[in-house]
């Protein structure tokens, strides 16, 4: 009996040895940046953290929001890519960074304008550069359908951009499309300041029939200032955080989501060992068109 009890003993820390160390090797390690003040970011790094907490608990995340600027971040990217297993960089201008400085880790977008357009990649459904993840991107056509409605006489526009943004110039290429198909005159600025922004829409607003708002910090941190200037014109957004501080309307992704989204992709790669390459980059399938009630009644509105 001692002599078994001894083997059962000796078979028990073995098992424990060998079984154990396994689990430990599973564990993966992510680092999550992105550069500047960003609502939307903070939305998504809210659904990929719950997401990463509920379905793969073994991946640990670091993450360093809100840098101040590039030169920071590439020290913090080339930290991560010795560290990490994997790296997740969010806005448009993370992905152009990834887009521009290839990794040797799996690297992930969110938060993100049209990756295509961004150069991450040359297909959505099959990304050919190492890098996946997510996008807010919506067709241009999906926005203007509801514009559409809400405005069927509509003449002139005036978008109002970022300056030196990697998102304006898809929001200006996409809108400008849309515009001329409906034989609509567009007017597009950029901006480097809100001063900029809150005085230039002050001076359209007796020259056009709507403002159009695009997806850049600058911009939507600014829209409870800037529709009081806009007056009785109607402001339309690409994106939620202006419809909540003042825009009338827009066809949105949901951001938790995406960030849900996001963490799964993680997952795939990470745990399920599946390629990049096989993990399409997604954008949110079913948009809601969000609407604030209390500008609908001030503009008289039916959407």
């Amino acid at each position: 009996m001692k002599h078994a009890s001894i083997s059962l003993t000796l078979f028990m820390v073995l098992f424990a040895f060998f079984c154990f160390p396994v689990h430990a090797e599973t564990s993966q390690n992510v680092g999550l940046l992105w550069v500047g003040k960003s609502s939307m970011q903070d939305r998504v790094l809210k659904g990929f953290m719950q997401k990463i907490r509920e379905s793969a608990p073994s991946i640990h995340v670091e993450a360093k929001p809100r840098l101040k600027d590039f030169e920071e971040a590439a020290f913090v990217v080339e930290r991560y890519e010795k560290q990490k297993d994997a790296i997740v960089f969010l806005r448009s201008s993370g992905a152009k960074f990834l887009a521009q400085n290839p990794l040797t880790i799996p690297a992930f977008i969110g938060g993100c304008n049209n990756p295509v357009l961004l150069g991450v990649t040359s297909s959505l459904d099959s990304p050919d550069k190492g890098i996946t993840g997510v996008s807010y991107y919506l067709p241009y056509d999906q926005h203007f359908s509801a514009i559409d409605r809400a405005f069927p006489d509509l003449k002139t526009i005036a978008l109002l951009l970022e300056k030196g943004h990697p998102g304006s110039a898809i929001d200006a290429q996409g809108t400008k499309e849309q515009a001329d198909a409906r034989g609509v005159a567009l007017q597009t600025y950029f901006f480097t300041s809100k001063d900029e922004l809150l005085n230039e829409t002050k001076k359209l607003k007796n020259e056009v029939d709507l403002f159009i708002v695009g997806s850049q910090a600058l911009i939507f941190d600014n829209v409870k200032e800037l529709v009081k200037f806009a007056g009785k014109v109607p402001v339309v957004s690409f994106s939620r955080k202006p419809i909540d501080d003042g825009a009338l309307f827009g066809l949105v992704p949901d951001d938790y989501k995406l960030g849900e989204m996001l963490a799964d992709s993680v997952v795939d790669v990470l745990i399920h060992k599946i390629p990049i390459m096989k993990i399409p980059i997604k954008t949110d399938p079913s948009p809601k068109l969000r609407v604030n009630e209390e500008m609908k009644k001030f503009h008289r509105i039916e959407i």
